[in-house]
């Protein structure tokens, strides 16, 4: 392999290896809307504790 080519090969790689941004939506969940599993353990376990 020749210089130019390993010089093209790494610029290509570059390109495809490169971090791609991703928009923005509001905080770390992937859903905007609220989360139905908020509480969930909470609820568990005092109804755990209550015999339920």
């Amino acid at each position: 392999m020749t210089t130019a080519a390993v010089r093209k090969y790494a610029e290509v790689l570059a390109v495809v290896a490169a971090p791609k941004l991703l928009p923005a939506v509001g905080g770390l969940t992937p859903h905007a809307g609220p989360d139905p599993y908020r509480g969930l353990a909470e609820r568990l376990l005092r109804e755990r504790r209550l015999g339920i």
